[in-house]
């Protein structure tokens, strides 16, 4: 736990060595020796003092490699320190996220291409934990490549797990913000599959497609879209609501007293940020 705190003040060639191994852990067949591997590799690619991403040469075709090996000790290793990267990015304050995802762009292909295949849960709820930190990001071929696999994300909109489910809804929840034509051009089908998704029998899966809705209609484009499929989505979020009438009617009250009070960002604006691990 150390080693990330202490790394910026060693030698170059203590440096070196600790690049080296970490490499060589991600690969180790214990998940607890991955996981801090992958942990390391955050903290130093997302630390300027620490060489930053740029500093690093080996680890992003090594990352590639692991990804294509199809031996899931080796993609949960690559899948790992991606993660962290990513997530670590996202929280450092002084990263370049700019010459950051640019590095990232030789991963993209290789991880849809991986969740095409995979029979694993973890590993796909891994890959797609992975995709939606990309997006915000957007690193170069990204925006293509999730046009063209818009179908692929429609598909795991059908898993068995709930959480691979929940996480496909938030991948289209985000391309709102960042890529919001890819969502448009397929607007209606989409709206389709988010309909389905509000009769899921998960709650997570239930809740994340009405995110969905309300971040689209927040955005204030495209509006006339959403009003063609209103007969269908007024009543599906009826009846979902988790109140008794008696507390409906409170709500509504309150909501009346309170229409002059602006809501707070936090209030309206969707967040996906888990603890690692989650």
């Amino acid at each position: 736990k150390q080693i990330p705190k202490l790394y910026i003040v060693l030698p170059s060639e203590a440096q070196s060595y600790i690049k080296d191994n970490t490499l060589n852990s991600l690969q180790d067949p214990e998940l607890v020796v991955r996981t801090a591997s992958g942990s390391i590799v955050g903290s130093i690619t997302t630390t300027p003092k620490g060489g930053g991403i740029q500093g690093w040469p080996a680890l992003i075709p090594l990352l590639k490699g692991l990804l294509e090996t199809r031996i899931e000790t080796k993609l949960d290793g690559a899948l790992s320190a991606l993660l962290y990267m990513l997530e670590d990015s996202l929280l450092a304050e002084q990263a370049d996220r700019t010459g950051f995802s640019l590095h990232l762009s030789p991963l993209v292909l290789p991880l849809l291409s991986l969740l095409s295949i995979s029979t694993n849960t973890r590993i796909s709820k891994s890959i797609l934990k992975c995709i939606n930190a990309m997006i915000p990001l957007m690193p170069n071929g990204l925006m293509q490549a999730l046009d063209n696999n818009l179908a692929l994300l429609a598909n795991l909109g059908k898993h068995e797990d709930a959480n691979v489910r929940q996480k496909v809804l938030q991948s289209f929840t985000l391309m709102l913000y960042s890529c919001f034509e890819i969502v448009w051009n397929s607007v209606n089908g989409i709206f389709l599959f988010m309909l389905q998704a509000l009769q899921d029998p998960s709650n997570l899966v239930v809740l994340e497609a009405a995110e969905f809705f309300i971040a689209y209609s927040d955005l204030q484009q495209g509006l006339e879209a959403m009003a063609e499929v209103l007969p269908q989505l007024i009543p599906l979020l009826l009846k979902n609501m988790a109140y008794s009438r008696e507390e409906i009617g409170e709500l509504m009250l309150e909501g009346s007293e309170n229409d002059h009070i602006p809501d707070r960002p936090e209030d309206v604006a969707p967040v996906f940020r888990k603890k690692r691990g989650s």
